[in-house]
């Protein structure tokens, strides 16, 4: 016997939302962040073989940093920047093996 799930009957659904904040520290230095909330529902809470399927959720941290300098010298500017992505936990996506036999 096989398990059979129709694509029909899945609502998978992705949403992140981003609060991000950035500040001028000096004429030359900038600093910024964003918090970032990921929701993620793959399955739609479809029950397979009596097991549910769960949507996981977390939150994740990004962290940058920005300098630039003109350079009366050369007629140019330096700029540098550097960034953190994606600090915080990972999103739990919860699998499951299932084996299905027949008589």
């Amino acid at each position: 016997m096989e398990a059979t799930i129709h694509s029909e009957h899945f609502h998978r659904e992705n949403v992140a939302f981003d609060f991000t904040y950035s500040q001028l520290l000096t004429e030359n230095l900038g600093i910024g962040g964003s918090l970032r909330y990921l929701y993620s529902n793959l399955t739609g809470g479809v029950v397979v073989a009596g097991t549910d399927a769960h949507s996981s959720n977390t939150v994740a941290v990004d962290l940058g940093i920005f300098y630039t300098k003109p350079m009366v010298s050369s007629n140019s500017t330096l700029s540098m920047g550097a960034s953190i992505s994606n600090v915080g936990q990972k999103l739990p996506i919860r699998v499951q093996l299932m084996r299905f036999y027949s008589d």
